[in-house]
């Protein structure tokens, strides 16, 4: 009797601490979802910081930059094809929808190229990332996306989106740098005149 109840006693006792174990877990689970969340939200603050950044050609041309990706490139700061792809999905799909399934899903989806599909890689994204309330990971975004499209040749893919940003950025520089050398041919054709007229007085 008195072993049968010493038994009892030890299985309430390991019952007692599995429960506590769980919860232990439970709370090491959930803060990981929101630290998820929260560095899906700096990524994007990060992305849109870069967006300011490289509309203000003042702050990084002067010191011999003469693409935003030589930028990136250079100071480490992000790789320049996931800025891209940032920007890619920014004009594709919208503030709302990078809100609502994070930068990772986000980028993903904009790779798929059929519209429909894209709508669907949208929709699941945004019920899993209720459902799980976190960011979603890369291989869970992955995951969803390629159940409606699987891409092929995807180095060659950011290696285009790579290229288009940084002749983007060359072509911005030329149409500046073409509207200063216009600006400095109008001052010295106002000041060539100035002189001749002064000459011809003087004469």
């Amino acid at each position: 009797m008195m072993a049968a109840e010493q038994g009892s006693r030890k299985e309430r006792k390991a019952m007692g601490e599995a429960a506590v174990d769980r919860r232990e877990l439970d709370e090491f689970v959930a803060t990981a979802r929101r630290l998820r969340v929260e560095a899906d939200v700096a990524e994007r603050a990060l992305m849109e910081h870069l967006i300011a950044g490289e509309a203000n050609e003042d702050l990084w041309r002067p010191h011999g930059f003469s693409a935003f990706a030589e930028v990136l490139s250079q100071t480490d700061i992000c790789k320049p094809s996931r800025y891209a792809r940032y920007k890619a999905a920014k004009g594709l799909l919208g503030d709302d929808v990078i809100a609502a399934v994070g930068v990772t899903g986000s980028v993903l989806a904009a790779e798929v190229p059929d519209e429909g599909a894209r709508a669907k890689v949208v929709e699941h994204m945004a019920a899993w990332v209720a459902a799980n309330e976190t960011a979603l990971s890369e291989q869970t975004a992955k995951a969803i996306r390629n159940r409606h499209f699987r891409p092929s040749k995807r180095p060659r893919v950011l290696a285009r989106m790579d290229r288009v940003a940084e002749l983007d950025a060359e072509v911005k520089a030329l149409r500046k740098e073409n509207r200063s050398l216009h600006g400095e041919v109008t001052r010295l054709t106002k000041a060539l005149a100035e002189a001749e007229k002064k000459l011809a007085r003087s004469g």
